[in-house]
C-alpha cells in the first residue's frame, strides 16, 4: 500500500519528528524511503562595496553538497535501524511546489512530513509548507505535529 514513501526534511530537528513514523511505515510495507531536501534558490554574497564575494554558483554547490551530506546522515540513522530503501533528492526552488511536483511525478504513494505547528504573524510570515502540501498534494499526506508546537 505505501511502498514508496517520501519524505521532505529541511536539515531540523523538528522537521525530524516524522522519522520514527517513516521507520514504522518503512517496516510494516517493506518501503521504499525517499529523503527529500528542498533548498530556496541560493544567492551569492557580496561585500559592503557591491563586489561578489561567493558566486551563485558556488552558493548552489555549497548548499547542495550540505544538504546532500545532511540527508546522507539521515539515511545512515534509518538504515542502522533496519529501512532497507532509502534514496535521497535535493532540488532547488520553492519546497511546498517541488515536494508536491516530485510526488506526482515519481509516484510517490505517501507523503510523511512534520508540521512545525506555527500559527498567528509567525504563519503568516512564514507560511506553511506543510499546509500547502496537505491542500494541494493528490498523493495522502501524514502529518505529525512536533512536541511543543
Amino acid at each position: 500500500m505505501y511502498s514508496k514513501l517520501l519524505v521532505p526534511l529541511d536539515g531540523s530537528s523538528t522537521a525530524e519528528v516524522v522519522l520514527p513514523h517513516v521507520e514504522l511505515l518503512a517496516h510494516a510495507f517493506d518501503s521504499e524511503v525517499i529523503l527529500f531536501r528542498a533548498i530556496a534558490h541560493p544567492q551569492g554574497v557580496t561585500d559592503d562595496m557591491g563586489r561578489q564575494i561567493i558566486s551563485v554558483d558556488a552558493a548552489i554547490d555549497s548548499a547542495l553538497a550540505q544538504a546532500n551530506t545532511y540527508l546522507g546522515e539521515v539515511a545512515e540513522r534509518l538504515r542502522a535501524k533496519g529501512v532497507k530503501w532509502i534514496s535521497q533528492e535535493v532540488q532547488i526552488g520553492s519546497p511546498a511546489e517541488l515536494i508536491i511536483d516530485y510526488a506526482k511525478d515519481a509516484g510517490v504513494r505517501i507523503i510523511a512530513m512534520a508540521t512545525h505547528g506555527r500559527s498567528g504573524i509567525s504563519r503568516w510570515v512564514y507560511g506553511s509548507v506543510a499546509e500547502r502540501v496537505l491542500r494541494h498534494a493528490t498523493t495522502p499526506v501524514l502529518l505529525v505535529r512536533a512536541v511543543g508546537a
